[in-house]
């Protein structure tokens, strides 16, 4: 009763909850001794005598209660009397000991059935958050197995065109470094006429220090870093030989790279035809079902018009005299003549 809102806010559900059944089962056994000593009072009193006049001498008294009071302390160990039976003599002495020993067993009793009640209800939430944490977990594990499933599709459904790019690409890593492998493992010769000789080629512009320098094709993009290098730091201090050997690999660099760049454009063109040739026969299709949806509306119109037409397999016989007799007599008389059928 003395704890505030916010201390009692601090302390958890489950502690809240056995206090309040510890303060329930002590409410119920102070109820249960105080009805006891409503039940033990009278027969202690002694019979009501005649009202004394107030001049008369004081009487002697009541009976003196016992010496010690009932109190709800658990005490360990001390033995639980069968029953507690109240004094059926007005004016006999109670035990005391006895009846502490009663109430504190009451006491028990209740406490204990309190704590089990406990248990029980603590038990089956925790068997409820349980079967939650289960279904919960379940539920995890099939949207991952969901989504592993969906990237699996992804995956598998991944485009040809992504594919060739990546086979490229890795292609093209190789060969650089192949390359790169080639030109470390050249190294400069140790003659001044040839250092000589390419630092004059150095001071020239890369078109007029040799003829045999192709210049790429249209489709061929130089890198920046490759513009902004030029061709002169990659013949640094190199003589006429590996020049023209470092020219070639850097020719067939760029013949490689159109040869992967035509494979990538033809890949794309037949992308595109399949593509169209896909839409051309969704378009026959699409109109051989409108020729067939029109011509089965016209046989449907025509069987209701006339059903001999709409059964060609089923040969009539030809009509008797008489029938043809009557056929042209029912034709002239609305107006018009329909010739028999053979």
């Amino acid at each position: 009763r003395t704890m505030s809102v916010a201390s009692m806010a601090e302390v958890p559900r489950h502690e809240r909850r056995a206090r309040r059944v510890i303060h329930e089962a002590a409410a119920t056994a102070w109820g249960a001794l105080r009805q006891s000593l409503r039940d033990w009072l009278p027969q202690a009193l002694p019979s009501p005598a005649p009202r004394p006049s107030p001049l008369a001498a004081p009487p002697d008294g009541p009976p003196a209660l016992p010496k010690e009071l009932p109190t709800l302390a658990r005490t360990e160990g001390a033995p639980t009397p069968a029953a507690f039976l109240p004094p059926p003599v007005s004016g006999m002495t109670v035990d005391a000991e006895q009846y502490r020993l009663h109430h504190e067993e009451l006491t028990r009793t209740i406490l204990r059935a309190a704590e089990r009640k406990e248990a029980i209800v603590r038990a089956g939430l925790e068997k409820e958050q349980r079967t939650a944490h289960g279904e919960l977990w379940s539920q995890f594990e099939g949207q991952c197995r969901w989504w592993s499933f969906w990237e699996a599709m992804l995956v598998m459904e991944d485009s040809a065109r992504g594919r060739l790019r990546g086979a490229q690409a890795m292609a093209w890593q190789d060969l650089l470094r192949r390359r790169e492998l080639d030109l470390q493992s050249l190294t400069p010769p140790p003659e001044a006429p040839a250092s000589q000789e390419s630092e004059e080629g150095l001071s020239r512009p890369p078109s007029q220090s040799s003829g045999s320098l192709r210049r790429p094709s249209r489709g061929y993009r130089p890198s920046p870093t490759s513009t902004s290098q030029g061709v002169g730091s990659l013949l640094a201090g190199c003589s006429n030989e590996e020049q023209s050997h470092r020219r070639a690999l850097q020719h067939e660099v760029h013949t490689v790279f159109r040869a992967l760049r035509t494979q990538l454009e033809q890949s794309e063109r037949l992308e595109q035809l399949e593509r169209l040739e896909q839409l051309e026969r969704a378009e026959q299709l699409e109109q051989l079902e409108q020729s067939e949806w029109a011509a089965r509306s016209k046989l449907q119109s025509s069987s209701l018009c006339c059903p001999d037409v709409a059964r060609p397999g089923l040969a009539k016989s030809a009509p008797t005299k008489e029938e043809a007799a009557e056929r042209q007599s029912v034709g002239g008389s609305l107006g018009r003549t329909r010739p028999a059928k053979p």
